[in-house]
C-alpha cells in the first residue's frame, strides 16, 4: 500500500508556490508528512474526503488560520516541538530528558546547575625533575605538608586527594646521553642523580596527605641534554591512565604542572628516530614501583601534539594549572588558551610561591561555570542564554559564567533549531550531552525528529473506485497500480497521455500551469483560500490581477479579474486595479458646488483630478497649492522678502552703486540648522566689494527682469524703503542656491505738493474757525429769539386784564367811624 504519489513522480506535475502566504499551500505537497516538514506554520486538514472531491484538488496543507476559515474540522497541528523530563538530578536538572523537534521550529528549555559548598578535589601534581628544577624539588619537600593543609582548608575534610607524577625526557639521543655511565648517572660523579626516564607515577591519588610528603621527601632529580622536556607526555599519561592514577567520579580533576622549561611536541621525536605518532593510550606500567613508561614504549611513540593534549584534557574534564617560571610563561599561556579551563601562574626561582599559585588559580577556575555540549546532529543548531545569579533577572548570550560562589544556582536557557531543508535525518533520534565542565554534572538529552503525522488508518469509503484501499490523514492510500484522489486512475492506462491532457499547447509552461495536479490526464486545480484557480490547465489565477482593498480588482463592485491577469472595471471605475473613480464631482469644493453648481472648477482650478483625488499645482522653489480641493496656497515670499528689499533698495537707489550694507547682506545669508547662525550666501550674483565686508550685485541683468515678460514668476509683492511697491520671485539653481528675480520697475506714489498741503491745512483751519464762529452766532441768535418770544407772550397776557398802579393814590379820602353809643340808643328805640 502506498500514498497516491505515483503520477506526480512520473510527470513532475507540481510547482513550488513562492511567497510566505502560499508557502504551506504548495500543490506539490501531497501528504501530511510533506506538510509538517515544510515548516512549523504549516498544518494538515485531515477531514474525510467526499464524492464531490472527485474532480478537485482540495487544499489540504495550509496555515492553521487559513484551514479554519476554509471550514476544516480535523486539523493535524499538534506536531510541535516539546520536552519530556525522564529523570531529574540534584546537581543538574534535568538529568535525562527527551526533546522532540519539528523542522524549522526553535525550541527552548532550561538546564539548571547548582554548585556545592565543598567540592571534592583530586589534585595530581606533575613535576619536571630535570636538573634545572633541583632547587624547586627541595622547596616542594619543605612545602609539601603546607600544600596539603591549604587544599584541605579549601575543599573540606575528607574531600581532598593528592597524587604525584614526574617527567624528564625520552631515554634516547639526542634528548639524553646514552653512554652506559650516563644512563646510570646523568649528573656529575660528585653529585649523582636518578637515571633519566620519560614519566613516573610516584603516588596514586590518596586521602592520606602524609604519603605525599613521604614520596616527595625521598625523590631525587635527574638530567637530560636539551632544554625542552617531555612535559606533554606527563600530562597525557596523567589524564588517560584513569584507573592507575585513581581519578574518581563526581570530583574536580585538577592537574598542577610545574616546570622551568618548554615542552617537546609531535615531530620532535624524529630527531631520535621515533616515527610512530602518539597513540594517546596509557603505557605507564603499574606493576613496578615507581610506575613508569617502559623504555620500549617511551621510544616507540612520538611526543603528543597540542591537539591531542586538548582532546584528552577536554574529554576527561580536567582543570589545568601551570606553575612555571617567567622565561616560559608565555609558551604555557598559549597552551592554556586552547584548553577549556586552565590558568598560568609565575613561579619564583625556588618555587617558594607554589602554594599561593595553586590556591589563587584554583579559586579562580573553580568559580567559572561553563556549559559544553556534544553529540548534537549536524542539522541542529544550538544557542544559549545564561542567568548567572538567581537573584538577578539578567540573561546574557553564551555558555559561561564567572565568579560563581558556593551554593549558587546557574540557569541556562538552551535553544535547539532543526534546519534541514525539509529532509528528515536517517536516524530517528540522537543522544546529546550538556555538561558543566569539570563538575561531573551532565544532562543527557535525547533529540527526536518529528517527521510524520500520527494519523489512524481506516478502511476506504464506499465511493472509492477501489474500496480495497485504506484511508488515513484525510486521503486515500491506494493499492499498487491505482492513483488519484479516489484511487480512480489506473497508472498503466490513464497516465499514457498525461502530458497531452495537462499541458497547454499554446504556452510553454509546467503541467497544469504549476497550480494543480494532473490526475487521469486532466488538471485538478488547487483550491486556495481567497484565490480562484480555474481553466482547463489551471491557467487563470485571480491573484495575478492587481489588488485594491486586498481584493483582486477591488472586488466585484469595482471590477472582475480576467484570465490574462488584467482587470475589467465596472462603470464609474478605472485603473489597473479599478481603484480610480471616474466621477469628477468628488474633486469639486462643496462650497463652490453650492455657489456655482456644475460649473464649479475641479480642484478649485488649481490642480488636476486624478482617481478621485486632487493633484495640486506645485511651483518649485516658490510654493504650492494645498488642501483637499487645492484651495490654499503656501508660498515662501516672507522667507525671502528681507533679501528682496535689500536688493531692490540697492538697485533703485538714486546713485545706483549697487553696494549692500552689512545689515542688508546678513538677510541674504543661509541659516545653519545646527548652529542657527547665518553662514554662506544663498543668493547668486553677490560679490565682495571691499575689505570692509560690503558686497555688491554682479550681473544685475540676471536678477532684475521685466515684469511684463515674467508675470508668472514675479508673484510676490513688497515695498522698498521709499514706499514703492515692487514684485519679486525666486527659484532654486543647480548649485542649490536661490535665484532672486525682481521687477525692474516699481509703482511709487506721486510726490506731495508742500504748498498745497500747507494751504490746505491753513484753509482748513480758517474754514473751521468760520464754522465755529457761525455756530456761536447762530446759538446767540437762537437764545435772543427765545427771550423775545417769551417777553411777547407776557405782554399779551397783561393786555387782557385791567389794574391800578400800585403807587397811584386818589386825592380823596373817606373815613367811616361807627358810634357804638349811638348805635346802642337807636337799638333801644
Amino acid at each position: 500500500m502506498r500514498l497516491s504519489r505515483t503520477l506526480a513522480s512520473l510527470c513532475g506535475a507540481f510547482n513550488f508556490v513562492n511567497g510566505d502566504t502560499q508557502f504551506c499551500q504548495d500543490p506539490s505537497i501531497e501528504t501530511c508528512r510533506d506538510c509538517i516538514l515544510r515548516g512549523p506554520d504549516c498544518a494538515w486538514c485531515a477531514d474525510n474526503i467526499t464524492a464531490s472531491d472527485m474532480g478537485t484538488h482540495r487544499m489540504k496543507c495550509g496555515r492553521l488560520d487559513d484551514l479554519k476559515l476554509q471550514g476544516c474540522k480535523q486539523i493535524e497541528a499538534d506536531a510541535k516541538s516539546s520536552l519530556k523530563v525522564t529523570e531529574s538530578g540534584k546537581k543538574i536538572r534535568p538529568k535525562k530528558s527527551t526533546v522532540e523537534l519539528r523542522h524549522g521550529e526553535s525550541y527552548s528549555f532550561q538546564i539548571e546547575f547548582h554548585s556545592e559548598e565543598y567540592y571534592p578535589i583530586d589534585m595530581y601534581y606533575v613535576m619536571d625533575l630535570s636538573q634545572s628544577m633541583q632547587d624547586d624539588l627541595f622547596k616542594l619537600k619543605d612545602l609539601a605538608s603546607k600544600l596539603s593543609e591549604k587544599m584541605v582548608e579549601i575543599t573540606g575534610k575528607d574531600n581532598f586527594r593528592i597524587g604525584h607524577g614526574s617527567f624528564v625526557d625520552k631515554p634516547v639521543m639526542p634528548f639524553i646521553s646514552t653512554t652506559e655511565e650516563d644512563l646510570k648517572n646523568p649528573c656529575s660523579k660528585d653529585k649523582p642523580c636518578e637515571p633519566a626516564y620519560n614519566f613516573h607515577n610516584n603516588l596514586n591519588l590518596t586521602l592520606d596527605t602524609s604519603k605525599f610528603f613521604e614520596i616527595v621527601d625521598k625523590m631525587d632529580h635527574s638530567s637530560n641534554l636539551d632544554q625542552a622536556e617531555a612535559g606533554l607526555d606527563g600530562i597525557l599519561q596523567a589524564a588517560v591512565c584513569k584507573d592507575l592514577i585513581g581519578w574518581g567520579d563526581d570530583r574536580h580533576k585538577l592537574i598542577v604542572y610545574s616546570s622551568d622549561a618548554p615542552f617537546h611536541v609531535a615531530g620532535d621525536g624524529k630527531l631520535g628516530g621515533i616515527l610512530e605518532p602518539n597513540d594517546m593510550k596509557c603505557h605507564t606500567d603499574g606493576s613496578v614501583l615507581p610506575n613508569e613508561i617502559p623504555r620500549e614504549k617511551a621510544i616507540q611513540f612520538d611526543y603528543p601534539s597540542i591537539g591531542q593534549i586538548v582532546d584528552v584534557i577536554s574529554k576527561n574534564e580536567i582543570i589545568m594549572i601551570f606553575a612555571v617560571t617567567k622565561g616560559v610563561k608565555k609558551t604555557y599561556s598559549l597552551l592554556a588558551d586552547l584548553l577549556p579551563l586552565a590558568a598560568v601562574g609565575e613561579l619564583e626561582d625556588d618555587s617558594n610561591n607554589v602554594i599561593n599559585i595553586i590556591e589563587e588559580k584554583y579559586n579562580q577556575l573553580a568559580q567559572k561555570v561553563r556549559l559544553q555540549h556534544s553529540g548534537i546532529p549536524e542539522n541542529v543548531q544550538v544557542a544559549a542564554k545564561v542567568k548567572c545569579h538567581a537573584d538577578r533577572e539578567v540573561w546574557i548570550d553564551g555558555f559561561e559564567c564567572e565568579q560563581i560562589n558556593r551554593n549558587q544556582a546557574v540557569t541556562y536557557n538552551v535553544t535547539l533549531t532543526w534546519n534541514s531543508d525539509g529532509i528528515c535525518p536517517d536516524i530517528s533520534a540522537a543522544k546529546a550531552d550538556f555538561l558543566i565542565y569539570g563538575m561531573d554534572a551532565k544532562s543527557e538529552v535525547e533529540i527526536k525528529f518529528i517527521c510524520d503525522c500520527d494519523c489512524p488508518v481506516y478502511p476506504a469509503p464506499s465511493f472509492i473506485v477501489d474500496p480495497n484501499g485504506n484511508y488515513s490523514c484525510g486521503q486515500c492510500v491506494c493499492p499498487d497500480g491505482q492513483t488519484g484522489n479516489m484511487c480512480e486512475c489506473d497508472v498503466e492506462t490513464d497516465t499514457a497521455n498525461v502530458w497531452e491532457g495537462c499541458m497547454d499547447p499554446n504556452v510553454n509552461k509546467k503541467p497544469c500551469s504549476g497550480f494543480g495536479s494532473c490526475v487521469c490526464g486532466k488538471c485538478q486545480c488547487q483550491k486556495y483560500l481567497g484565490r480562484d484557480i480555474t481553466g482547463n490547465f489551471c491557467e487563470c489565477d485571480s491573484d495575478e490581477c492587481h489588488k485594491f482593498n486586498n481584493l483582486p480588482c477591488g472586488g466585484p463592485e469595482h471590477g472582475t479579474c480576467q484570465c490574462d491577469g488584467t482587470c475589467k472595471c465596472a462603470d464609474g471605475w478605472s485603473g489597473d486595479n479599478c481603484s480610480c473613480s471616474t466621477d469628477k464631482r468628488v474633486c469639486k469644493n462643496p462650497q463652490d458646488l453650492k455657489r456655482l453648481g456644475d460649473s464649479a472648477a475641479e480642484c478649485s482650478g488649481n490642480g488636476d483630478c486624478n482617481c478621485g483625488k486632487c493633484e495640486c499645482k506645485h511651483f518649485p522653489g516658490i510654493g504650492k497649492y494645498t488642501g483637499r480641493y487645492c484651495e490654499n496656497f503656501n508660498s515662501k515670499c516672507e522667507q525671502h522678502e528681507d533679501c528682496a528689499k535689500c536688493l531692490a533698495n540697492a538697485f533703485f537707489d538714486d546713485e545706483n552703486t549697487g553696494i549692500l550694507g552689512k545689515k542688508c547682506v546678513e538677510s541674504c545669508r543661509s541659516v545653519d540648522q545646527e548652529t542657527n547662525k547665518r553662514t554662506d550666501f544663498y543668493i547668486e550674483g553677490l560679490v565682495e566689494a571691499d575689505s570692509d565686508g560690503l558686497f555688491k550685485i554682479e550681473n544685475g541683468q540676471d536678477i532684475f527682469i521685466s515684469k511684463d515678460d515674467n508675470a508668472d514668476a514675479l508673484n510676490c509683492v513688497s515695498k522698498d524703503r521709499e514706499g514703492c511697491q515692487f514684485n519679486f520671485g525666486y527659484k532654486m539653481s543647480e548649485a542649490k542656491k536661490v535665484n532672486m528675480m525682481i521687477s525692474d520697475t516699481r509703482a511709487c506714489p506721486e510726490p506731495v505738493n508742500v504748498w498745497m498741503v500747507v494751504g490746505g491745512i491753513l484753509g482748513g483751519v480758517v474754514f473751521l474757525g468760520l464754522i465755529i464762529l457761525l455756530l456761536i452766532k447762530l446759538i446767540i441768535c437762537w437764545i435772543s429769539r427765545m427771550e423775545v418770544k417769551e417777553f411777547e407772550n407776557m405782554r399779551s397776557k397783561e393786555a387782557l386784564t385791567s389794574g391800578n398802579n400800585p403807587i397811584y393814590q386818589k386825592p380823596e379820602t373817606t373815613h367811616r367811624t361807627d358810634n357804638i353809643v349811638y348805635r346802642g340808643a337807636a337799638l333801644r328805640s
